[in-house]
């Protein structure tokens, strides 16, 4: 009973009052690794979402959802999250499969945006933890690789996203980026394998000197003569539907 009142709620509140909200408001999920408390230093994969919009396709450089889609919104100071079965259109239509709503300021488990098998410092990630927060802008932390998908529809492309490449601050925010739809970011270090399964290579997530790269190695085999490593960053670049953008921010 209770799911089916916080599903209610979500689906009511996105029908009517998704223009009441000013688009300069964002749903954050700041990864913690396995750190069940959000206390220690961001580590693993992160979330920042324009909210009251449905999200499908969410990708990070290697990885993407192709399994649902996701409605995001925001209502006070809670976020709430609707999953669907349906991962290939932008109206969250499908089966329904599952909804939370998060207090701004709680750890939690990081909702499936993307699923994926990775490490970090050698500890792996199935299960790993966020910090949720509600921000007027989406924060941007060191030595991370983001990527970031803005609206086609808005006129200024990417907006800012990437003048916080020269931030140098613990975490940064930018005051315009309004077309932003959604970023996701990795800190540097993170390993993976790709959603594939008929991709047996592992990919790790690197950011040196500002550039945005990835260490590919063949058979998941970390020894030199088996890896490459592959310059990712990317300017901002028009697609189908949108603009795109993969830049690493600074260390500290």
């Amino acid at each position: 009973m209770k799911l089916l009142f916080i599903v209610l709620n979500i689906l009511l509140f996105f029908t009517f009052v998704k223009c009441q909200l000013p688009k300069t408001i964002y749903a954050n999920f700041i990864p913690y690794g396995i750190d069940s408390s959000c206390s220690s230093e961001v580590s693993g994969l992160g979330y920042s979402f324009q909210p009251q919009n449905c999200f499908y396709n969410i990708a990070h450089n290697g990885l993407t959802q192709r399994e649902s889609s996701f409605l995001v919104i925001i209502d006070a100071l809670r976020v709430g999250v609707a999953q669907f079965d349906n991962y290939n259109n932008n109206s969250c239509t499908g089966n329904f499969v599952n909804a939370n709503s998060y207090k701004n300021g709680s750890c939690i488990q990081t909702p499936p945006f993307i699923t994926f098998n990775g490490s970090i410092n050698s500890y792996q990630l199935s299960n790993q933890y966020s910090l949720v927060t509600i921000s007027e802008s989406p924060l941007y932390f060191p030595n991370t690789q983001v990527y970031s998908q803005f609206d086609n529809g808005g006129y200024n492309g990417c907006g800012s996203s990437s003048d916080n490449k020269n931030s140098d601050s613990s975490s940064s925010s930018s005051d315009s980026s309004s077309s932003l739809y959604y970023m996701t970011y990795s800190t540097s270090g993170l390993k993976f394998s790709p959603n594939d399964s008929n991709d047996i290579n592992s990919v790790t997530i690197e950011c040196s000197n500002g550039n945005a790269s990835v260490l590919i190695c063949k058979n998941s085999d970390d020894s030199s003569s088996s890896c490459n490593q592959q310059d990712v960053s990317m300017p901002c670049t028009p697609g189908e539907d949108n603009f795109n953008e993969i830049f690493c921010t600074p260390n500290k």
